[in-house]
């Protein structure tokens, strides 16, 4: 019987075995890119009755989460982020990212390094939480919030959340 040192030392050996058996593979940098949302611009804008907010992409539709939260805070390090408004709307897409292979940002809108101030009647700050591990997360610092709605729409991709006054 082998005896292993650890699990690490386990985990590799069998991931090597069963990629030897062609039972799993390994994923190439071009594959995983060509299944992931590729973020690179998020505007808002007010509107007769709500507060709009557009997140364009390329690539693969991501799936949407959107959440209520009191706090927002920073993927990788959990540093807790200020932004305006009482409630905060998080937008998570996944799989997604907000640079390219090589790792050059390709989104550098609002929120991408600090707080933006948004001034309309819901909309109140913008914050990029996360473009990490596949996730892009933003915090929607948000006033008096009474309901949302989300679609996707096509040419050009982009997610649409509707933000009632």
């Amino acid at each position: 019987m082998l005896k292993l040192k650890s699990r690490k030392t386990a985990t590799v050996l069998a991931v090597t075995a069963l990629a030897g058996t062609g039972l799993i593979g390994v994923v190439s940098t071009a594959d995983a890119a060509a299944r992931t949302a590729q973020v690179n611009n998020l505007r808002t804008g007010g509107h007769n009755g709500f507060d709009r907010i557009v997140i364009d992409y390329k690539g693969k539709k991501p799936a949407v989460k959107i959440s209520l939260v009191n706090s927002l805070y920073s993927c990788g390090k959990g540093d807790k982020l200020s932004i305006p408004g009482n409630k905060i709307l998080k937008i998570d897409l996944t799989p997604a990212q907000a640079h390219n292979q090589k790792g050059q940002n390709v989104y550098s809108g609002p929120g991408r390094l600090s707080t933006s101030s948004v001034n309309l009647t819901t909309i109140k700050g913008v914050r990029m939480a996360c473009d990490f591990e596949g996730h892009v997360t933003w915090g929607i610092g948000v006033k008096n919030l009474k309901s949302y709605s989300v679609s996707h729409l096509s040419d050009p991709k982009r997610i649409v959340v509707d933000v009632k006054r």
